[in-house]
This record gives structure tokens, sequence and C-alpha cells, in this order.
């Protein structure tokens, strides 16, 4: 088995078919890639969503592939619109989120007698070696494994083949997934846009290649990716990323336990919500949902504490704390954890500093066509599919 390395990929059309797998949504796009410059046009997006009722994690999958479909339908009856051909469609990206996607990277080292020209052959074969130690669990199947970093002699190097080292680590990512979840997806794609590569990212590299790309930001950093019903953790370092924790409840959790305890109309909620977020909320109207938030934020704070905790086991977690969610959810996490106590977890003993991540944030990278409606997963996914077409 030859596992690709994760660079820039030239070959491919204009035009990109997304689906965005969320914990409990999937949005569908129609995204063009310009390949002389550094934006990515929107041409069509749509998010459809699960009502919000209880139900098993089992029934939650199931109502997961049928929005799939959904939105799968959505982007082909887009791609017969005047702006876009069907026909030009080149690829099919699938991007999939926590609690239904795991990912981790895991790091395997050769030291050489002597100075040695290195192949890819013999890459492979020390990225099949960080691997094998690893069995699926049963039900789930890895969708992604793949090459994502390679060091000569210490130093990261994009193109080893044919250089000289003595030392050789790689680092090799792993995604898994409920293995009739992976082919049902990719079925779905099939189906929909017959002969087209269809590609299954985690979003976990996804958003770690984005941030790269379009923040410029390396290093070690934690990362939190807030879904509806969903909260995962990890950590990013420079030779990869560690195994995620996940929170069993996410956004829609917290604006139901703020309706519930206002009396406020779900709109009503997300508007203030909104403004806080965008500054711009007055104190009348802000107190009664920060009081709200207070109330449950002891909750919050053992729920997430457990995943940290687990997380913390090895080594402390980094102090930057990168938010990724829609903006509204990332305005309350940026204020949770800005505000909340979390100092036993990170390097420096002090709390997290957060930094929220949204379709904003990549804004100058992203053009959405007239119409569509802004969306932080679609902006997230464009960029990326800029990033590894150009």
């Amino acid at each position: 088995m030859n596992l690709p390395f994760f660079g820039k990929v030239m070959e491919g059309a204009q035009t990109v078919a997304v689906l965005d797998v969320g914990s409990g949504s999937v949005a569908g796009a129609l995204i063009s890639i310009n390949r002389s410059g550094d934006l990515a046009e929107i041409l069509a997006a749509r998010r459809f969503e699960l009502p919000q009722e209880g139900r098993t994690e089992e029934a939650r999958r199931a109502g997961i592939i049928r929005l799939a479909k959904e939105a799968a339908s959505y982007i082909g009856d887009a791609a017969h619109g005047p702006t876009s051909d069907k026909k030009l469609i080149s690829s099919v990206n699938i991007i999939i989120h926590a609690p239904w996607s795991a990912s981790e990277t895991l790091r395997s080292s050769e030291v050489l007698k002597n100075t040695t020209r290195i192949t890819g052959e013999f890459i492979q074969q020390i990225a099949l070696k960080s691997l094998s130690g690893h069995t699926e669990v049963e039900s789930s199947e890895a969708y992604e494994r793949a090459i994502v970093r390679v060091e000569l002699n210490g130093y990261s190097t994009a193109k080893p083949e044919g250089k000289s080292a003595k030392s050789v680590s790689v680092t090799a990512l792993r995604s898994t997934a409920h293995g009739a979840f992976v082919k049902n997806l990719r079925s779905i794609a099939e189906g929909q846009f017959p002969g087209r590569p269809v590609h299954l990212r985690s979003a976990a590299y996804v958003l770690r290649r984005v941030l790269e790309s379009s923040q410029h930001l390396t290093g070690n950093y934690t990362a939190t990716d807030i879904t509806s019903e969903a909260i995962s953790f990890w950590v990013s370092n420079e030779g990869g990323f560690s195994k995620q924790g996940v929170v069993p409840f996410g956004a829609r959790r917290v604006y139901a336990d703020v309706e519930a305890q206002t009396g406020l109309r779900a709109e009503e909620v997300l508007s203030r919500l909104r403004m806080m977020s965008e500054g711009t909320c007055s104190d009348e109207a802000c107190q009664p949902i920060l009081a709200a938030l207070a109330e449950h934020e002891g909750e919050y704070v053992r729920a997430c504490g457990e995943v940290l905790t687990i997380l913390a086991e090895t080594s402390r977690l980094p102090n930057m704390l990168i938010i990724f969610a829609s903006p509204i959810a990332s305005g309350w996490a940026e204020q949770f954890f800005g505000k909340i106590d979390f100092a036993q977890f990170t390097q420096t003993g002090k709390s997290f500093v957060p930094r929220g991540i949204t379709s904003r944030s990549v804004s100058s990278h992203v053009v959405y066509g007239k119409g569509v409606k802004e969306d932080s997963g679609v902006s997230i996914a464009a960029v990326f599919a800029q990033d590894i077409l150009t």
C-alpha cells in the first residue's frame, strides 16, 4: 500500500463539489478554483440540518447519511445552473468532522549507519511501520492514511526523495470512521458525480492545512472544532497532531440552554448571540444571555475538563486555543475559554488564549456568489480546495 504525500496537486479542473459533514448537519457546496490567484469562489452552498430532537448515535448517523444525499442532490442541481456545468466538476471533497471521525498522527524514525540517498520506497516503509501497530476497532475503517511530514537529519523537507541523510523521520496521518458510514458517503458522491474522484478528508487535517495556508500559523497550539452536536479537541504540533477527544454536545445544546433559561425564541437567542460576537449588543439585551450562560457554565466546564484531562495526561497543552466554529458559536466559545481558568492543563500554568477562526477569518481568500449564504464550514473547505489545487 502506497501512502500519498499530502502536498499540492496540479491536476483537476476548476470546479470542486464539497460535502462538509458535521455532527448534526451536512453542507453541500460548489466551489470554483482560480488557479491564477488566491480566491476561491463559492457558486452555490446550502447546509442541511437534523431536527433538534433526542436520538441515538445510530439514528443520528443514519440521519446524516440522508442529509448527505440531499446535499449531493443540491450540488448536482446547482451544477446545471447558468454559472457552471456538471461536466466541469473535477473532484468531490468530503470533509468529516467529529464525532464521526477520529484522527491522529503517528511518527516513526530510522537512523542509518551511513549517509544514504533517500528513496520514496524507503519513506513508505517507515510510514507503514508507524501505522502497523494500530489495528482498527471493529466496525471502523481507516479512510485517510497519508504522509504529512518527512524530516531528514532533523529538518522538515517538502521534497525528500533523492536527497541524502543519515536519519529519517516520517509522520503519518490516520483517520478512522464507522465503516458503513464511510461506504455510504462515498457511494452517494460516486452516484451523483460518476467518474469523478472522491476524496475523504478529516476535518482535523483540513483545518490544520487551512491555518497554515491562510493564517500562516504553524507550531504548537490546542484546537477545538465546535459543531452543532459535538465539541472536539486536539493538540497540533510541528510534526502532526494528537488523538482527538470529544465532548458529546455542541453549540445547539448551548443555544437550547439559553432559550430555556431566558424564555426567548430561538431566533432571538441567535440574534443576540450574534450581536455579542460582533460587539454590538447593548447591556440590556445581553445581560439575560450572559446570565443564562453563567447558569450552565459549570456543566460546560466539567464536560470540557474531562476531555482536556485525558489530552493532558502525557504532556500539558499549548496555551494558544484555536476555535473553529460559526461566528455565533465562536463568540460564545472565545468568551467562555477566555474567562474560565483551565490553567491546570496548559504548558505555562495560565489560562488559554482563545482565537476564533470563522468564515470572517478567511474572507480575503473566499468570495461568495450572489445570493449564496455565508457558511464557516464551506469557507474552510473552499480555502482548502484552493490550497491543494493551485
